[in-house]
C-alpha cells in the first residue's frame, strides 16, 4: 500500500511500511523516509533557493568528510521537467558497499535536494522505490526560461573541483 506525504510544500508517495520523519530549521526542511532495512529517501528544502550546483557540492562535501575515499559520479538528469544537478555516489560503511544517489534542482519556492542511499544488497529493490518515489513527487516549478543564478557556474557547472 501507499500513503502520501503532503506538507512544507511538497507531496510525494511512500510504502506504507516505511517510516516518516521531518527536521525542519530556520529556512530548511529535511523530510526522510526510512525502509525496514538500511535504505532511506530524502527531500530536503532550502527557502533561500541556494545554486543547486552549491547544494549539491555541499552534500558530497559531507560525505567526503565521512568517506574519504568514496567514488562518485557525475549525472544529468531531470526531476519535474526541469534539469537537476546530480552525482551518485558508492563507498564502504562498516565493510559493506553502500551507493548514495544526490540530485539538487530549483522549485518556485526552494531549492530541493533528493537524497537515496541504500546498502548494495538492497540496492535493486530500493531503486525501485526511490525511483517510484521521485517520480510522485511535485511542488511549484519555475518556467525554465525563469531560472537565473547570480553566480558564474550555471546550472550544469563544472564538478571537476569534486573529484
Amino acid at each position: 500500500m501507499r500513503e502520501v506525504y503532503e506538507g512544507n510544500g511538497v507531496t510525494f508517495e511512500y510504502p506504507e511500511d516505511w517510516e516518516v520523519t521531518e527536521q525542519v530549521r530556520d529556512d530548511e526542511c529535511l523530510i526522510t523516509v526510512t525502509g525496514p532495512g538500511t535504505a532511506f529517501w530524502s527531500v530536503g528544502l532550502f527557502r533561500d533557493k541556494p545554486n543547486p550546483q552549491i547544494v549539491l557540492e555541499t552534500v558530497v562535501a559531507a560525505f567526503r568528510d565521512d568517506y574519504p575515499d568514496l567514488d562518485l559520479y557525475k549525472v544529468e538528469d531531470e526531476i519535474l521537467n526541469q534539469p537537476a544537478e546530480g552525482v551518485d555516489l558508492e563507498f564502504f560503511c562498516l565493510e559493506l558497499v553502500n551507493t548514495a544517489s544526490i540530485r539538487s534542482f530549483l522549485a518556485r519556492d526552494f531549492t530541493v535536494m533528493i537524497l537515496s542511499q541504500a546498502e548494495d544488497s538492497e540496492l535493486e529493490s530500493a531503486n525501485e522505490i526511490f525511483s517510484w518515489m521521485r517520480g510522485s513527487l511535485d511542488c511549484e516549478i519555475f518556467a525554465e526560461e525563469d531560472l537565473e543564478f547570480d553566480d558564474d557556474s550555471g546550472l550544469f557547472g563544472d564538478l571537476k573541483r569534486l573529484q
